[in-house]
């Protein structure tokens, strides 16, 4: 009982003394408290306790001062809801709101567009129904924040060396978030001991995973070697090499003669690559032979994220085009020769048709031949037997006409189909068949006033 009454006594005086220490501080006018905001997005407004006249435009991982005490916190992107934190700020302490903003709008925020031109906003809008975003809130002290951020890294003291067939590599180890570098072949790169999955990749060959436990003051050697081929939408897909090596989050590959317009501004021809804002793109690809498309999505920049590769083709393959020759018409729609196509789909079916009617009519006409046949061997009437034979013979007559009409009509099916996999091998789409984009060719240059100015690097080694 004492011993109870011993210990609640002193939780009670704790928090007598934690308690009067935040009212000292929040008291204190020279006592502030910091705040960083890390973000999906580069740039966004901050409001203080729905205050308008406080809104402010901060950078992701900025640092700035707030008054201690129960504050709000709203933060406002450009394309997605804002949203808003009340918690309690704490003096000579360092408060780390990380936000992933996952909704995306099709258009700029009102909210956001009103405070970028300055104008009066007579209430400040909640955050919105359904939004899916997510937060995290971290406080440290001034101290401990310090120690962290200057902390030497001790325990890397183990490495990985690569031994491949490419001048560079680049690898990833996914901790808590996914650390890449771009190391020379032969190169050794510090590893924090432990099991590790290590992630090798090149922008003409893909990637390829190794699980590995690494000990303390150890080196571990890989060696690997790439497949290399020129680089296509398939390599650069969900690669970890393809965003540090074109410095850019969103690649678009189309046909060597289509022009690609991103979010309305002009790009070229062939492959386009920009490093875009958090938010909407709309991706328009031109080509004179199929005409314009138009591909839609978001970019999120979350910290794991790879380059998002779109695949703009719009030229047929012609692998596709041989495939899809066994059924009539396809391969001809497939090429963009739709009358011929239609011509030759509607030609075989009717034809087709009509093959099969014949059939049956001939069947039936040769059903009636057999079985008056059959009743002239079958009779002992001589009457019946002349008139039996009258019939025979005109309806022989009849089974034959039959016949030739069916075997056409078959044959005209037969002659359909082989013209149709005749043209849909020989004939070519006008403007050609798709071939692979020279991407390196193209996203290693430039774009200036609609002329393309081609960037060449050069290495010497002393």
């Amino acid at each position: 009982m004492n011993a109870n009454y011993l210990r609640k006594v002193a939780f009670l005086s704790f928090a007598f003394l934690a308690y009067s220490v935040t009212l000292s501080a929040q008291s204190n006018p020279d006592s502030v408290a910091t705040i960083q905001i890390n973000s999906n997005y580069e740039f966004f407004y901050v409001l203080i306790d729905d205050n308008l006249e406080s809104a402010k435009q901060a950078r992701s991982g900025e640092f700035f001062e707030i008054e201690p005490g129960d504050r709000a916190i709203r933060v406002i992107p450009e394309f997605s809801p804002e949203i808003e934190i009340r918690e309690n700020f704490i003096s000579d302490s360092v408060h780390i709101l990380s936000i992933n903003f996952r909704e995306i709008l099709k258009s700029p925020s009102d909210l956001f567009s009103k405070l970028l031109r300055n104008e009066a906003l007579p209430s400040v809008k909640k955050n919105l129904p359904g939004s899916n975003n997510f937060y995290r809130f971290d406080i440290l002290s001034d101290s401990l924040f310090k120690a962290r951020e200057n902390s030497v890294t001790d325990k890397h003291s183990s490495y990985l060396k690569v031994n491949t067939n490419v001048d560079s590599l680049y690898i990833s180890m996914l901790n808590k978030t996914r650390t890449t570098y771009k190391i020379a072949n032969g190169d050794s790169v510090k590893i924090q001991p432990g099991a590790r999955m290590i992630t090798l990749a090149h922008i003409k060959a893909g990637e390829i995973q190794y699980r590995r436990h690494f000990k303390d003051s150890t080196t571990i050697v890989i060696d690997h070697d790439f497949e290399l081929s020129d680089p296509t939408v398939y390599t650069l897909t969900d690669n970890i090499a393809t965003q540090p090596e074109y410095k850019s989050n969103l690649i678009v590959v189309s046909d060597e003669d289509s022009e690609i317009i991103i979010n309305g501004e002009y790009y070229g021809f062939g492959a386009a690559k920009v490093n875009m804002r958090t938010g909407p793109y709309e991706i328009n690809i031109r080509n004179q032979y199929t005409g314009e498309h138009t591909q839609t999505g978001v970019i999120l920049n979350n910290e794991n994220d790879n380059a998002l590769v779109v695949d703009g083709y719009a030229k047929p393959m012609q692998s596709a085009a041989r495939f899809l020759s066994v059924i009539p018409g396809t391969s001809q729609i497939y090429k963009r020769q739709k009358m011929k196509g239609y011509l030759l789909s509607s030609s075989f079916l009717l034809s087709g048709y009509f093959a099969i009617q014949k059939k049956r009519q001939y069947n039936s006409e040769l059903n009636t031949f057999n079985d008056l046949k059959e009743q002239y061997n079958n009779t002992n009437n001589e009457q019946v037997a002349l008139e039996l034979g009258d019939q025979i013979e005109r309806q022989q007559s009849v089974v034959k006409k039959q016949d030739n009409q069916r075997i056409a009509l078959f044959s005209l099916t037969a002659i359909i189909y082989a013209f149709n996999i005749y043209d849909a091998l020989s004939s070519k789409p006008e403007g050609g068949y798709r071939s692979n984009t020279d991407i390196d060719f193209y996203l290693n240059n430039e774009v200036v006033d609609n002329n393309r100015y081609t960037t060449l690097s050069l290495r010497y080694d002393f």
